[in-house]
């Protein structure tokens, strides 16, 4: 039965040949002209790991006692920088506009990143055309007008949706992050302008409280500086003003002096503990993001290979004919 199937699907291709190379060379000619036509782009990729949030305190019990003086050591979850978020962090318009914004070396010539994408992407063809021809971006954010922020969201919807991928590698905590654009010194400098941002935005999130914390202690540490070193100066003054000559009352009036310095003192050395204790939380916290490869010039090239293309459509051509003839044939002698 096996011998007889081949010996059939042996005939029809055999009398539909003509057919079947003009079908496949038809295939093999588009596959040429789609390598032919494709734009030559550059992949910047860099791979990091991501800090586990949900782990213990490395301190302990340690922990517990400094949460007493309102001391927040870390070593609690973190929703904001989870895996499933990370994706969507680097996507946003906040963290792509502000890479946007940084200025970088492209094609031998400094400028910002969005400059350089309105070069690029040929935007500034149409913004010549709209009498623009001499249209830049401020460095302030605040001094944005309309079209700015139009220009802008231009650039944000095509870089987040055909520039920018970031991927989980085998579901571990190792990322990948990639930029694909035309110009290869533009994709390096903006994945590395994204990570860079990333990395500032997760300190400026996830160290707040431990800063307030610490911006806090550093000021009350001062002012109880400050008080302790006047009540000292007092009790100073108060033991020369009455050196040899002292009455019960004068006894009374150093005792209490005395007092404040020495309540003063424990004040400002546990103060300064925890001082230091919410220093070390804002060491432990940084950073977040390990870099683990970093991309280098020259980039890969995402262009695509003529003879590779042609080969391949060819053969895509030719199953896609021989099958069609095939199944036509075979219908045609079951129905007679």
């Amino acid at each position: 039965d096996v011998i007889v199937l081949i010996n059939r699907i042996w005939k029809v291709l055999f009398l539909r040949k003509i057919q079947l190379v003009l079908f496949t060379l038809i295939f093999a000619f588009f596959g040429y002209l789609l390598a032919h036509f494709d734009t030559e782009t550059y992949d910047a990729e860099v791979t990091f790991v991501i800090e586990n949030n949900e782990a213990s305190s490395p301190l302990g019990g340690l922990g517990g006692l400094a949460s007493q003086f309102g001391v927040d050591i870390g070593g609690g979850s973190s929703n904001a920088f989870s895996q499933g978020n990370i994706e969507e962090l680097v996507l946003s318009r906040r963290l792509i506009e502000d890479a946007l914004m940084t200025s970088a070396v492209v094609n031998g010539t400094e400028d910002k990143l969005i400059n350089h994408f309105i070069s690029i992407s040929g935007l500034n063809e149409s913004l010549e055309e709209s009498s623009l021809s001499d249209f830049r971006f401020p460095d302030d954010k605040e001094m944005f007008t309309f079209i700015h922020d139009s220009i802008i969201g231009i650039a944000y919807s095509v870089i987040s949706s055909s520039n920018v991928f970031i991927d989980f590698k085998n579901e571990t905590n190792i990322m990948s992050l990639k930029v694909r654009s035309e110009n290869e010194d533009f994709s390096l400098k903006l994945v590395e302008s994204l990570i860079t941002k990333l990395d500032r935005f997760y300190i400026s999130v996830q160290t707040a409280k431990s800063q307030l914390n610490l911006n806090f202690i550093s000021n009350r540490a001062d002012s109880v500086l400050t008080e302790l070193q006047t009540a000292e100066l007092m009790y100073a003054d108060y033991k020369d003003s009455n050196f040899g000559v002292k009455k019960s009352k004068g006894f009374l009036q150093e005792l209490r002096l005395q007092r404040n310095v020495q309540i003063l003192n424990v004040m400002y050395s546990e103060i300064v503990k925890n001082l230091e204790l919410s220093k070390f939380t804002s060491l432990n916290q940084k950073p977040l993001i390990s870099i683990i490869d970093n991309p280098k010039l020259p980039l890969k090239s995402n262009l695509k290979s003529k003879p590779k293309y042609f080969i391949l459509f060819a053969i895509l051509g030719f199953f896609l004919a021989s099958s069609f003839f095939v199944l036509v044939q075979f219908v045609k002698d079951e129905l007679n």
